[in-house]
C-alpha cells in the first residue's frame, strides 16, 4: 500500500525539527499514487481538473487584479498543499481494512512513543525549573526533542498533531477490537497520548477540541432529547468537574486568566486588538477600494494567508521585524497598506497567535471571498451527507470522532492560519481521510 508508507513517512518527517521538509510530504504522495499501475481513473480525473482550476484561477485573477501576485499565487499551491491529496484521492483507493488495521498499528506504537517523549520533557522541566506557566511549553516531543526547550511555535504543532492522532485510535477503537481481540497497546496510547495533549497547555486547541466534542456530541442528540436525556446528565457532570478542577488547579489559573484578559481587551479595546481590526477594515475599508474582494477575493497568496505573510518577509524576518528576509518581495498593495503596519507596528504589546492579525478563515474570505466560502461549504454539505448515510452502530464512533475533527480544524482557522501549516494539521487529515473512506 503506497498510502500506508507515504503515510508512515510523511507522519515521521512531520513529527521532525524541519519546518520546510514537511511540504514535500504532499507531493510526495500525489507522484506515489499517480505512477501506480493499479491507480483509479477518478484520481487522474481529479488531478487533471485540479491542475485546470489553478490555471484557470491564476489567469482569472490576472485579468481581475492588476497587482495580482503571481509569483504568491504559486506559493500558496505549496502552503495549501495539505488539502490536494485529499482533493485529488478518491475514497474507493482507501476502502481497505487490512490498510485500517496496518495504519492503527503504527498509529498506536508513534503515539506511544511521541506521548511519552512529551511527558518526559514535561517532568525533565519541572525537575530543573519548577512548576510554571511555562512548563507545558517544553512538550513538543521529536519535534524538539531536548526537553529544556521552550517557546516557538513547537509545541502548538505537537499538540494538534497529537490530537488528531490520538482521536483517530479513540475512533477506530472498537473496529480494532472487532478485528483484533488485544486492544491493551491501543488502550495505553490513547491514554498517553491525553495526557501529553493536557500536559503540553495550549489552551486555544484544547478549549477548540472541547467544543467540538460537546457541540457534535449535542447534535447527534437532537430529536432524541428523551430518550438521552441520561447521557446529556452525566456530560454536564463531567464539565462540571472539568471546571472545578480548572478552577482549583493553581497551574491553571494563569492560564485561565490569560483567557479572561483577552477576552475583556477583545471587548472594550477591539479597535486595538489586531484581529478584530483587521477583521472589521477587511469587510468595511478594503471593499470600498476593491469592491470585488467581497465576491472573488483579492486571489490566493494576496492578503493574510501564511503564502503571502511569508514572501513578504515580514513573517520571518525576526521579532523585531526591523528588516525583511531574503524571501522578501513586494507584497500586494492592500496587504501594504492594511495588514502590514499591524505586524510591523502593532498596537499592542499582546504576544501569541491570538493577538496576530491573521487566521485562515480571514485569508479564506479576503482571497477568495464569498465564491470561495459558498464552494467550501458545498464540499462540507456534500461530506456530511455521505457520511449521514451510514446508520451502522459499527462505525458511530468513527462517524462521530470524524464530525469532530472537522469542527476542530474549523475552529483552528479562527486562531491562526493553521490551514496552511502542513507539519501540524497534514497527517491529521490523511487519517481523517482514511476514517472517510470508511464510512462510505
Amino acid at each position: 500500500m503506497r498510502y500506508y508508507s507515504i503515510l508512515i513517512l510523511t507522519t515521521i518527517i512531520c513529527f521532525g525539527p524541519s519546518k520546510m521538509l514537511p511540504y514535500t510530504t504532499p507531493l510526495l504522495l500525489i507522484l506515489a499514487i499517480l505512477f501506480n499501475k493499479n491507480i483509479y481513473k477518478e484520481i487522474y480525473k481529479n488531478t487533471i481538473l485540479l491542475l485546470f482550476i489553478i490555471l484557470f484561477g491564476c489567469v482569472y485573477y490576472l485579468i481581475l487584479f492588476k497587482d495580482f501576485m503571481v509569483y504568491n499565487y504559486l506559493f500558496s499551491i505549496i502552503t495549501y498543499s495539505s488539502f490536494l491529496p485529499i482533493f485529488i484521492i478518491n475514497r474507493k483507493y482507501l476502502a481497505n481494512k487490512y490498510l485500517y488495521i496496518k495504519v492503527i498499528n503504527f498509529i498506536t506504537i508513534f503515539v506511544v512513543i511521541e506521548a511519552s517523549i512529551g511527558i518526559i520533557q514535561y517532568i525533565y522541566k519541572i525537575v530543573n525549573d519548577g512548576w510554571g506557566v511555562a512548563t507545558g511549553d517544553s512538550v513538543e516531543g521529536t519535534i524538539d526533542i531536548y526537553p529544556a526547550a521552550a517557546g516557538g511555535f513547537n509545541n502548538p504543532i505537537f499538540i494538534i498533531s497529537m490530537i488528531f492522532l490520538t482521536s483517530f485510535l479513540f475512533a477506530f477503537k472498537n473496529y480494532y477490537k472487532y478485528h483484533n481481540s488485544d486492544i491493551k497497546i491501543l488502550n495505553i496510547a490513547i491514554v498517553l497520548g491525553t495526557i501529553s495533549i493536557i500536559l503540553g497547555t495550549v489552551i486555544h486547541a484544547l478549549l477548540f477540541f472541547l467544543i467540538s466534542l460537546i457541540t457534535v456530541k449535542l447534535f447527534s442528540i437532537r430529536g432524541k432529547i428523551k430518550k438521552k436525556i441520561i447521557k446529556v446528565k452525566y456530560l454536564i457532570v463531567v464539565l462540571l468537574i472539568i471546571i472545578m478542577t480548572v478552577n482549583v488547579s493553581q497551574y491553571a489559573m494563569p492560564h485561565i486568566a490569560l483567557i479572561k484578559f483577552y477576552t475583556e481587551y477583545l471587548i472594550k479595546d477591539y479597535e486595538k486588538f489586531p484581529k478584530s481590526d483587521i477583521t472589521i477594515k477587511a469587510f468595511t475599508s478594503i471593499p470600498k477600494e476593491e469592491p470585488y474582494m467581497v465576491v472573488m477575493g483579492l486571489g490566493p497568496g494576496q492578503f493574510s494567508s501564511r503564502a503571502s505573510l511569508i514572501l513578504s518577509g515580514y513573517y520571518i524576518g525576526g521579532k523585531d521585524y526591523s528588516s525583511r528576509s531574503q524571501l522578501g518581495k513586494k507584497s500586494n498593495p492592500i496587504m501594504e497598506k492594511y495588514l502590514l503596519p499591524l505586524i510591523i507596528n502593532p498596537k499592542t504589546s499582546l504576544e501569541g497567535s491570538t493577538s496576530k492579525p491573521y487566521y485562515s478563515i480571514l485569508s479564506l474570505f479576503t482571497e477568495l471571498g464569498i465564491v470561495g466560502i459558498f464552494i467550501f461549504m458545498f464540499f462540507l454539505t456534500i461530506i456530511f451527507m455521505r457520511i449521514n448515510k451510514n446508520k451502522t452502530i459499527f462505525h458511530k464512533k468513527i462517524k462521530y470522532m470524524f464530525l469532530v475533527q472537522i469542527l476542530f480544524l474549523l475552529l483552528l482557522g479562527i486562531q491562526e492560519n493553521y490551514w496552511e501549516l502542513t507539519q501540524a494539521i497534514y497527517p491529521g487529515l490523511l487519517l481523517m481521510k482514511l476514517e472517510y473512506s470508511s464510512l462510505n
